[in-house]
C-alpha cells in the first residue's frame, strides 16, 4: 500500500511540476495556448449544438457529458484492487477521507496531463492513432531539463505498474480464493465475521496464481502489440467494460435478493451489449455505449435474480 501511495504522489508532483515549467518553455500559458488556436482551433472550441454527433462537437452535448461522467466515476471503483481496497478500509471515515480528497488529486493530476496533450498537438503537428501515445515523450524530452525529463518517465511508469501489478495480483487472488479455494472457509455462511477465517491455499493454488498473473501480464503485452488504437481509444473502451460490473458490485451488497445467475447474467449481457455497440458502432442515442451496457446489465441482474431461487446463505452475510 505505501508503495502505490509513494508511486502516485511522485507522478502528482511531477504532474504538478511540469504544467509550469512547460508553459513557461512554451512562452507562457497564453502563448502555449494561442499556438494551439492557430494550428488546431477545434481542440479550444465548444461546437455549435447543431453540430452534436458531428466530430469534437459530440463530446460536448448533454448525453455525451452524462455518459462520461458515468465512466469516469464509476469505472474506478470497479477496478478489482480498487473494490477490494475500499473493502478493507478500516472505518467509513478512512472511505469518506479518501472521498473528499479524490476530486482534488484528480484535478491536480488530469489537468496538467490534458494541457500537456492540448499543447503537444500543436507543438508536434500531424500525430495520429498510436503515434499520439508518444506525445508525453516528446514534450517531456522537447520542454523539461534532462534530469527531470528522466524523472518524469520514471514518474509514468511508476503509476502505469502501481495500476497493472494490483490488478493483476487480485485477479490471481481472485482465482485462487473465490474459485480455486470456493467451498474452503473455516467457517459455514451465515457465521459472524469474527468467526469466517480466510480459506487455506495450498502450494498448487499458488503455482496456479502465479501461472495466471503470468498469462494476463502476457496476454497484455501481446494485446499492447496487436491492437492499433491509441492509449485514449482502448482507455475508453476497458473503461466502459468496467462499468459494466457496477450493477453487479452495487446489488452484490445492497441487496438482499441478488443471486449468482444475476450476477453472471449481468456481466455477460452487459459486455455483450457494450461489444456488439463497439464493434458494429450502432446508434445510441448520442451517448457512449458504456450506457446502454450498464442498463443492459442492470436489467439482467435484476430480472435473472427475481426469476430464480434467494440465496439465503448470502442474504445472511449481508446481515453480517
Amino acid at each position: 500500500a505505501w508503495t502505490n501511495v509513494l508511486q502516485g504522489l511522485l507522478f502528482l508532483a511531477f504532474m504538478v511540476a511540469s504544467f509550469g515549467l512547460m508553459a513557461a518553455s512554451l512562452g507562457g500559458l497564453d502563448a502555449a495556448t494561442d499556438a494551439v488556436a492557430r494550428t488546431r482551433p477545434e481542440l479550444l472550441q465548444v461546437a455549435d449544438p447543431s453540430a452534436y454527433g458531428e466530430g469534437h462537437g459530440r463530446f460536448f452535448s448533454p448525453g455525451m457529458w452524462t455518459s462520461w461522467g458515468l465512466v469516469i466515476s464509476c469505472t474506478v471503483i470497479a477496478f478489482p484492487h480498487m473494490f477490494a481496497r475500499l473493502m478493507a478500509a478500516r472505518s467509513d471515515q478512512t472511505l469518506r477521507t479518501i472521498a473528499q480528497a479524490y476530486p482534488l488529486a484528480l484535478v491536480c493530476l488530469w489537468l496538467p496531463a490534458v494541457m500537456l496533450g492540448v499543447w503537444g498537438a500543436a507543438a508536434f503537428p500531424g500525430l495520429e492513432g498510436r503515434e499520439s501515445d508518444a506525445i508525453f515523450s516528446l514534450m517531456t524530452t522537447q520542454h523539461l531539463p534532462g534530469w527531470l525529463a528522466a524523472t518524469g518517465q520514471v514518474a509514468l511508469l511508476a503509476a502505469v505498474m502501481s495500476t497493472l501489478d494490483a490488478q493483476i495480483l487480485t485477479l490471481s487472488s481472485m482465482l485462487v480464493r473465490d474459485v480455486l479455494g470456493a467451498g474452503k472457509s473455516a467457517a459455514p455462511p451465515g457465521s459472524g465475521p469474527a468467526d469466517r477465517e480466510p480459506a487455506h491455499v495450498g502450494r498448487g493454488e499458488v503455482l496456479s496464481g502465479r501461472l495466471f498473473a503470468l498469462a494476463v501480464a502476457a496476454l497484455v503485452f501481446v494485446l499492447s502489440l496487436t491492437w492499433g488504437d491509441s492509449l485514449f481509444d482502448i482507455a475508453r473502451f476497458a473503461f466502459s467494460g468496467y462499468v459494466t460490473l457496477v450493477p453487479t458490485l452495487f446489488l452484490g451488497v445492497r441487496w438482499r435478493r441478488f443471486t449468482a445467475a444475476g450476477a453472471i447474467a449481468s456481466i455477460v449481457t452487459g459486455n455483450l451489449v457494450l461489444l456488439v455497440l463497439t464493434i458494429w458502432e450502432l446508434p445510441t442515442g448520442g451517448v457512449l455505449p458504456a450506457l446502454p451496457a450498464c442498463l443492459a446489465a442492470f436489467a439482467a441482474a435484476v430480472g435473472v435474480s427475481l426469476a430464480g431461487r434467494p440465496d439465503e446463505a448470502a442474504a445472511a452475510l449481508l446481515d453480517d
